[in-house]
């Protein structure tokens, strides 16, 4: 709002209130966008039903990605089970974020992969890129991987992120076929 009336006024705008703005604006995305994980979903029918976040999406995303210039790969192994809503929302979202980040910080002419490995308890996904973020770069984290972090555990689930040692970075998440609230299967992460 001061923002808003800062312009309106011809004003300058300070830097720290330009800062603030974006950060809240972030928060409010990822509240609406843990929210919509935590949520219900719509009965089948309701007009908000097809609009969910879900790996049946996953090629629709992979090809708005590949819009950004970003070249994107995606590699399924294994009979994709029936999976919970929370959990197929939660995979989903954790590719959104990982490849919202490729295109943000990797630079040109990076390249991402994603890969979904199904087993008989649970399922990894990973997503990796072969941009800039260099294996001796600290890692700060921001408030998409914290979400991102929350809503995997929030499940019985695992994730690891960070810079890759040849380059680029990693994201990695093993998830439950059953989300906590049904009885958490146990499930180890590996880098």
């Amino acid at each position: 709002m001061a923002v808003h009336l800062a312009r309106k006024r011809g004003d300058e705008v300070p830097e720290a209130l330009l800062a603030i703005q974006e950060a809240s604006g972030e928060a409010n995305r990822e509240l609406r966008s843990t929210l919509e994980v935590l949520r219900e979903p719509a009965p089948e029918g309701h007009p908000a039903a097809g609009d969910r976040a879900s790996l049946e999406h996953l090629d629709a995303l992979v090809a708005r990605t590949r819009l950004t210039g970003l070249s994107v790969s995606a590699t399924v192994n294994g009979q994709r089970p029936k999976i919970p809503t929370a959990v197929d929302r939660t995979a989903y979202r954790i590719i959104q974020e990982a490849l919202t980040n490729v295109t943000r910080h990797a630079g040109a002419g990076a390249s991402a992969t994603i890969r979904l490995d199904y087993g008989r308890d649970g399922f990894s996904v990973r997503v990796e890129d072969d941009g800039r973020a260099a294996a001796e770069e600290p890692h700060v984290p921001g408030t998409g991987l914290l979400g991102m972090r929350e809503r995997v555990m929030a499940l019985g689930g695992d994730v690891t992120v960070g810079p890759r040692p040849e380059g680029g970075f990693r994201v990695h998440a093993e998830l439950p076929l059953r989300s906590a609230e049904q009885g958490s299967v146990s499930a180890e992460a590996s880098s």
